[in-house]
């Protein structure tokens, strides 16, 4: 699909696994706002469901028409970041069957004029792809991420469990307040991004990955990177944003 401004084309597709009985991903690709997004909620058999679908449709009514303002948008994806977290964590609160849902939040928003904005809470991620390369734009919020910083700070080797290291240290609406990584970039023509959750990150190596933006058409990537995933197992929900610039 092609959009208004700088073109961009965009496919996202989303799947249940192999192994989980419902889907608690949620995905954004919002051509006409130009806001993509990937949730991947947690919390029960309905919480994770309700938290990533509260994120997307806060983020979605909070970023609308905002993509020809001139002043910069990091105040804006910021404050729709926050009003996710709250509220996601309010319906948690009225709701005993929903208390401590949650959910992961990666977000990239792309003016007209090529000025991206990048807000991530979680372990859900954004790569880029370009001249044969590609870079994860995105830290993960999890233990084992926590503990290569600690360790590589203090000089110590890391230890932990599989366990451990899928712990989340941050997410949406599971606490009253949170505050989401959060930067600016500028696209450029040729670029590839690539928004997932950890159903694909987890168990498809980056270099998988990567192969798949470099070889397929950009309409095939999510496809393809779903059936990677399905490959290796299928354990977790699997969902991906791809978008290029043109």
């Amino acid at each position: 699909m092609y959009i208004f401004g700088m073109k961009l084309a965009f496919y996202s597709a989303t799947d249940v696994g192999l192994v989980r009985h419902n889907n608690q991903d949620s995905l954004l690709a919002d051509g006409d706002n130009r806001v993509f997004m990937v949730a991947d909620g947690m919390g029960g058999h309905q919480g994770g469901e309700v938290a990533s679908r509260l994120a997307v449709e806060v983020i979605s009514r909070k970023l609308a028409g905002l993509v020809r303002k001139e002043e910069s948008l990091i105040d804006d994806v910021r404050q729709a970041c926050v009003e996710a977290n709250r509220v996601i964590y309010n319906e948690g609160r009225k709701n005993i069957e929903l208390r401590g849902m949650g959910t992961t939040l990666c977000l990239f928003l792309i003016k007209e004029n090529g000025q991206a904005y990048i807000a991530n809470i979680g372990d859900s991620r954004l790569y880029m792809e370009k001249d044969d390369k590609m870079w994860l734009l995105t830290e993960d919020h999890n233990f084992l991420t926590n503990q290569l910083k600690v360790n590589f700070l203090s000089g110590e080797s890391t230890t932990s469990s599989s366990a451990e290291e899928n712990v989340l240290t941050k997410s949406v609406g599971f606490f009253p307040t949170v505050e989401p990584d959060i930067f600016e970039k500028t696209v450029e023509t040729g670029e590839k991004y690539l928004i997932c959750s950890d159903g694909l990150s987890g168990f498809v190596p980056d270099e998988e990955i990567q192969n798949i933006l470099k070889t397929c058409a950009l309409h095939d990537v999510p496809k393809e990177c779903i059936k990677k995933a399905l490959d290796a197992g299928g354990e977790d929900n699997i969902s991906v944003v791809a978008i290029e610039v043109q």
